[in-house]
Order: C-alpha cells, then structure tokens, then sequence
C-alpha cells in the first residue's frame, strides 16, 4: 500500500464540506469497581481504557480499537479467548486450529501481547493458564504498534482482558452448561455490597469437565477469583484480586502430516480429526496459576488523579507430548513423512515449566483546560521482573499408524534436563496527550524503556533501551465522521527460546515495528450505528517465525499492508456486526507471504430480538470466512473455509436459556500447514446449552 495513497485519501476526505444538524444522545453508563468506565450508547461500545488509559471515547482516538463485551460472548457461544475474537476486523483467531495449549490469534499479521487489567500477563511459553472467559467484564484490542502506553507491545497489537471485579449494585449468577464431547461446567457470578459496609465483593468460580473433539483428551478446569473493593472515601478505591485456575488437559493439537490431511495420504485415505498421535496416560497438557492483583486510584481534585496497579503471578505447567515428524527430505525439499510400511515418526518431548511475574502500573492523569484546548494527560511508570524456567527432556516416541493408532510405548526411564532460569526486567517512563481544539482531536505520546535479559549460569546477558512514539490527529465533521491519520512504533524484547533439537538456548533481538495509519470512523450522534475503515502500512523488524512444534527461523524485515471495514448497527430488532480484512504481507529478502497469515478475512452476526407473543426469544446467525494461507515457502498452501455458527436462547423472568453451535455444519478443515510437513485440524462442530439463573 503506496503512503502517498493514504495521503491523498485523507485529503479527499478532510476537503468535504459537511454539516449536519447536531442532536443529544442519553447514555448507559457501566461503571467498573468505581475505577474503569465503559460507556454504551444504545449497546455500541463507545469507550475504553485500553487505547490510552484514559476514559476516552473511541471516536476521538485516532488508532484502531476494538471492544468484546460479556452480551457479545453470550449471544455468540464463546468458550474461550479465539472464540471472542472470531468477529473482529484484523484479527485471525484461532491461527492454529484446535489447539489446547493457548488462545492463538494474530492482529495485523503478527501475533498480539496480551495483557491483563492493563498488566503484561504471559512470558516465555507453554508456562501458563489460558484465562477464561467467564471471569471477564471484556475483552479490548489495540491495533497496530502500542509500546508508548504498554512497553513491551507487539508490532500487530495489545489483546487486554478486563476481569470482572465488585459493583456497587447486588448482582447474582448461576450457570449451568452442557455441551459437545461430555462437556460439564457449572459456575457462579455473584457480586453487591458487604452489608452496611464501604466494602464491594465479588466472587466468580468455576468448574468444568469434558473430553475434546481428539481423542484421550480432556478439557477441564477448576477456577476461582474473588475479589474485594474498599471505597476508602469519595475519591479512593483500592481493589484486590485473587486469581486460581488449575487446567487439566492433553496436546490436542496432533502436528498431522500434510498427506492425509491437506491432501489424500499414501493409501488415498484422509486422517480423521480425532486422532490421537500420542501416548494415553502419558500425554498431557497441566497448568496451574495463582495471581494476585491489587487495583488502587485516588482522585485529589477536579484535575489530577492517581492509578497505581500491581500483580504477582505464580504458574506452572506439565507438558507431555508426542508429534509427527520428517526424518528426511525429497529432492524438492519437502518433507518425507511416512516410512514404507505407512507409519509415521514420533518425537516425544516433556517440558515442566513455570513462571513467576511480577508486574506494576502507576500512572497520573490530569483534565484541564488550556486556552482554547482541552487536555487529557497521562504521565506513567510501569515495570516488571519476569522469571522463566524451562526443565526439558526430547527424544524418540517411536512409530505409529496414523490411521490405526496403537498404543503402547510410554517413554521410561528418561532424566529431564533442569534448565536455566531467565530473568526478564523491564522499565518504562511514558508521557501521553490527548488534546481537543474545537473539532479536531490530536493524540500524542513518547516512552522511554530499558530492559535486561539475564541468564543463570550464563556470561551471555542482554539489555536493551529504546525510545518510541505515537502521534495521531483527527476531525470531527457535525454529521458523525471522523477521519484520523496516524503513526506509532513498538519495541518488544524476544526472550531467549529453547532450541527443541539440542535444548540450547538462543537469543533474539528486539522486535521493533512502526506504522502509518488512516481510516474513517462513524458515529452520528443519537445513532445506533458504529462505522470503521482504516488503512494500515506495518513494517517489522527482526521477526522469527516459529514452527507449532517447535523450531525458530530469523526473517528479513517484514512488511504488513491492509484494509479493515467494521460496521456495528442496531436496527429495530436486529443487532448488526460486520467486518472485512484484505492484507498483503511479505518477507522482504524472499518475497514469500508470511506463514498463516490469511489474505482476507470476512465475517457477519446478526441478532434477531422477537416481539408481541414471542417476547423473550432471540436467534442469531453468523457467517465467517479466512481466506487462504501459506507455510511461508512456495511449499504448501491451505485453501480458504466459510464457517457458520448460530443461537437460540429464551428469557423470562429469572432465567435465560441459549443454545449454541460453532462450525454448524460440522465442516472438517485444515487451520494452517508449516514447513516441517504437519498441520492442525480446526474445530468441528461444538454444541453447548447454556441454563442461567439471575437474581
């Protein structure tokens, strides 16, 4: 995509001469533990704290910014973190197919940070929960670079998961939920005043047994956070939370082999999508966390006021698996999977890794005029020590038939290798404006970050500084539109990863990004109606492309070229989501596109709410598509899919009844393919029925 192009967009766009007779809108105001605050105007989301740390609507932000509420994840089934984003422009969920080790997406091409309540939450890899969706108020994207505000920001986006803490109004929960593969989970929601008291709580738990689509998988977990809210005063709140989740899992992603998967295998059959490669009773995939969160904010006066959050985070994990792979080449490079007599090699591979995080957040916030200008600004501080360990044992797991798995060799008597602990530090200052001058809205901000990588046992540490920014400016015209230009960068520290051939570690050099953006938001004033449409040219720097099953390749610099369209409309009695993604990406030294990246991405949600005598019952449907993908290479390339998902639920009284499917016609599909020859089946059809009991 030419810059000069999005130049002369934005000019086109600022010469029109619009009026529009003004009209006044009323408000729902959700109030978040007396601290965050997300406004909706006739069920649009129309801000968050996410794109600036500030309570600023998101038409006046000249950056892309998405919101995922909890109506959104109920009426859409979600079960987890890629559920959610699965109706987001930009955003490729579940890049990896059934997957349960974590919640795979990319944002813009590149793979996002993901933060919670605004704090970094994972660090290294395969060391940590995946967050549940339950336990969260919502879900908000960032688009594109973002390290002014968080640090150590990935070039495609932040991913925040805002979790559920105290209100000041009584509110209860049950849940019941059944579902595809025996899945059983019951949970509860509760929250309101302690008596008398100046203390909110609030207490969400769950517990969840069931199987998977592949088989000798389980699907469980056991999680609970309570939380309390102390409104010191008028102007002082101080929050705590507590987080415990314990999953009990097996590797559902299998690393099949291309032959019988992306095409017809040896004997013209295809493997189906609940086989299991690896070893039952051996197999698994365990993690285990304890968080604990303290949210504080104090308002001096009618400008300044003070946030300072803090986080520790104990986790750890039982990693066992076993996977397919090529023990030689073709003359043409590719992968030789099977041997002669139809089975295939397995590596096998145990990992017990953990994790211990501390990480903080202060920041001031001042609202004051200055002459003709408004100001909303943010002065802050952030750090974090990262302590990660990876104990580690590879080697062979034998054969076996993929289309006649048996059973058996249990690897024995290995020793697991004790691993370094790596410690990651970072600190952060960072400075932030957001400026209004009658109808043009100017966001401007600077950071300054130091970072430090040591290894245990190891001469070969790290550090890093850098200075990065983001400026953007936009107009509002009387009649709702808004065009924006803008320029961010970011810079990530890549900690050192384990090299799964020969256990040794290697050392990565900062990711670095920056991008030029312009787009289009609507919303007249009074209207149910939210419309985007950005432009984006991404350039990457020192990016790695990982294999699903290990392995890391550098790449040249990376270019990310893109158009996102998102519409939210509420129209009498139907509710309206729809987006559309084209990108173009590219590794500048080969020219290849950038593996698993699809080329277009396309979805649509509708809501219909019924009246009169059906009052009480609301249906849905969706439609998503994404478009082809690649290895990277010329070597294997993985068609497009159209995926349907649909709901039907019932309210009256205190109860609210729903019932879901993703993937409704149980459509088998390949999610990606790599250069080591395997890939990952994407989800079949998934059921789940939904009893909820309000008071």
């Amino acid at each position: 995509m030419n810059r000069s192009y999005i130049s002369v967009l934005l000019a086109a766009v600022l010469s029109q001469n619009v009026n529009a007779e003004q009209t006044t809108v009323n408000h729902e105001q959700l109030e978040v533990g007396d601290k965050l605050t997300v406004v909706a105007e006739k069920g649009v989301a129309n801000s968050t704290t996410t794109g600036s740390k500030m309570d600023i609507p998101i038409k006046e932000l000249p950056f892309s910014v998405a919101v995922i509420d909890q109506q959104f994840m109920r009426d859409t089934g979600v079960k987890n973190l890629q559920d959610a984003l699965l109706y987001t422009s930009g955003v490729y969920s579940s890049a990896f197919g059934l997957d349960s080790r974590g919640d795979w997406s990319l944002v813009r091409g590149v793979a996002p940070t993901q933060y919670v309540d605004g704090m970094k939450s994972l660090f290294g890899y395969y060391n940590n929960i995946r967050p549940d969706t339950f336990s969260m108020e919502r879900i908000e994207v960032l688009k594109g670079p973002s390290s002014v505000l968080f640090g150590q920001g990935s070039t495609g986006g932040i991913v925040n998961l805002v979790s559920k803490l105290p209100q000041q109004q009584a509110s209860h929960q049950l849940l019941a939920q059944g579902g595809s593969h025996n899945r059983r989970q019951i949970a509860i929601d509760s929250t309101g005043p302690i008596a008398n008291s100046n203390l909110l709580y609030r207490m969400v738990a769950l517990a969840r047994e069931g199987d998977t689509q592949v088989n000798h998988t389980e699907d469980n977990r056991y999680l609970i956070n309570p939380s309390l809210t102390w409104m010191m005063g008028d102007a002082t709140n101080l929050t705590l939370l507590a987080n415990y989740q314990r999953d009990e899992s097996g590797t559902v992603l299998q690393f099949l082999p291309t032959e019988g998967t992306l095409f017809a295998g040896p004997n013209g059959q295809y493997i189906d999508k609940s086989t299991f490669l690896s070893e039952p009773g051996w197999d698994s995939y365990d993690t285990e966390q304890l968080s604990l969160t303290a949210l504080f904010d104090h308002r001096f006066n009618q400008i300044w006021s003070l946030q300072a959050n803090m986080r520790y985070t104990d986790s750890e994990s039982d990693y066992r698996s076993m996977w397919s792979y090529a023990p030689s080449t073709s003359s043409d490079g590719a992968p030789i999977m099977y041997n002669p007599d139809g089975t295939i090699n397995r590596a096998a591979y145990h990992k017990q890794g953990n994790s211990k995080v501390l990480t903080s957040d202060v920041r001031a916030l001042a609202n004051f005029s200055l002459g003709a200008t408004e100001h909303a600004l943010l002065i802050g501080v952030d750090g974090q020590q990262a302590k990660t360990r990876d104990d580690v044992w590879f080697g062979s797991g034998g054969t076996i038939d993929p289309y006649n798995p048996v059973y058996g060799n249990i690897p024995s008597g290995y020793t697991i290798t004790p691993g370094a602990e790596v410690t990651a530090s970072q600190l952060g200052i960072y400075l932030n404006d957001q400026v209004n001058i009658a109808q043009v809205s100017v966001n401007a901000g600077l950071r300054y970050d130091t970072t430090k990588t040591k290894t245990e046992g190891s001469i070969a540490n790290t550090s890093e500084d850098a200075v990065t920014g983001r400026f953007g400016g936009m107009y509002h015209f009387d009649n709702g539109l808004s065009p924006y230009l803008s320029y961010s960068q970011s810079f990530e520290p890549q900690q050192a990863v384990s090299d799964m051939n020969n256990g040794k570690l290697i050392y990565l050099d900062p990711l670095r990004g920056e991008q030029y953006e312009t787009g289009i938001k609507y919303q007249p004033t009074g209207s149910d109606l939210l419309a985007t449409v950005s432009l984006y040219d991404i350039t990457q720097k020192n990016r790695v492309q990982t294999n699903p099953n290990g392995g890391v390749r550098p790449l040249a610099d990376v270019s990310i070229q893109g158009a996102e369209f998102e519409v939210h409309k509420k129209w009498l009695q139907v509710d309206l989501i729809a987006t559309y993604t084209e990108q173009r990406t590219e590794d500048e030294e080969t020219g290849y596109r950038i593996a698993y990246v699809p080329d277009r991405l396309a979805s649509v949600w509708a809501n219909y709410q019924f009246k009169s005598s059906l009052e009480g019952l609301r249906v849905g449907l969706g439609s998503r598509y994404v478009g082809d993908t690649t290895d990277g290479t010329d070597l294997y390339t993985v068609p497009s899919v159209t995926l349907f998902d649909a709901m039907a639920a019932y309210q009256t009284g205190h109860w609210d009844l729903s019932l879901n499917a993703k993937n409704l016609f149980n459509k088998t599909y390949v999610a990606y393919a790599s250069t080591s020859g395997t890939t990952g089946y994407g989800e079949g059809l998934y059921v789940t029925a939904d009893v909820r009991y309000n008071f």
